[in-house]
C-alpha cells in the first residue's frame, strides 16, 4: 500500500536533516517534520513543489531553498522524486546569545 510504502521511507539523518519521500504532501511533510512545507495549487507533494520551483524535471543534488528550509534531491525514480532531504537552514546570530 502506498501509505505503508511513504511511511517507512521518513526518517531523520544523524545531523537532523529529515528524509521524506516524494509523494509526501505538504501538509504531512509539516505533519512529520514540524517544518512548513509550501503549499500551492501548482502542486500536490514534496516531489511536486521541487519541480515547480526548478521549472524543469529535478536532477540527484538539485537544491531549493525557501522559507528557510533546503530541499535536496537525494533519488529519482525515473521522473519521479522518490527522496527528498529536507532541512531548516541557520538563521545567522541564530545560535548566538541574543544580547542587544
Amino acid at each position: 500500500d502506498e501509505h505503508d510504502r511513504r511511511r517507512a521511507q521518513t526518517f531523520r539523518t544523524a545531523g537532523g536533516a529529515w528524509m521524506l519521500p516524494g509523494l509526501l504532501r505538504p501538509d504531512e511533510v509539516t505533519e512529520r517534520t514540524g517544518l512548513r512545507a509550501p503549499e500551492s495549487p501548482a502542486y500536490e507533494t514534496l516531489g511536486g513543489f521541487v519541480m515547480a520551483r526548478l521549472g524543469r524535471l529535478p536532477a540527484v543534488g538539485d537544491v531549493v531553498e525557501e522559507a528557510g528550509i533546503r530541499y535536496t534531491v537525494e533519488r529519482m525514480d525515473g521522473r519521479r522524486v522518490e527522496l527528498v532531504r529536507v532541512e531548516p537552514l541557520a538563521e545567522p546570530g541564530g545560535n548566538e546569545g541574543g544580547e542587544s
